[in-house]
């Protein structure tokens, strides 16, 4: 069993990269199991003005959005290398071995 474990900013990246995986796996009759995990969102806050004014601030939101895909037989290495030479830059990327 194979897991991936994508985080990303970019929610429209995300979708276009799992449906690549889905249609990988797909093709060579893998069983997939895709798990959307809650959004993380974190509050960011600069200050404007450089200098004496701590009033003027300005909050940013960053959003991940985190997915777990669980593959139930393993990758060949080929497969695996055609998988992770594909990855987007915008994505973060764990690949994790389980069993056998």
């Amino acid at each position: 069993m194979v897991q991936f474990k994508l985080r990303s900013l970019n929610k429209n990246c995300l979708k276009f990269y799992i449906l690549f995986i889905f249609y990988i796996c797909q093709h060579l009759n893998y069983k997939i199991s895709i798990n959307y995990l809650p959004l993380a969102k974190k509050t960011i806050t600069l200050l404007s003005s450089p200098h004496v004014n701590k009033k003027a601030r300005e909050q940013f939101l960053v959003t991940t959005y985190p997915v777990i895909i669980t593959v139930n037989t393993m990758f060949e290495l080929p497969i695996l290398k055609l998988i992770l030479a594909n990855k987007p830059k915008l994505i973060r990327m764990s690949v994790k071995y389980k069993g056998r």
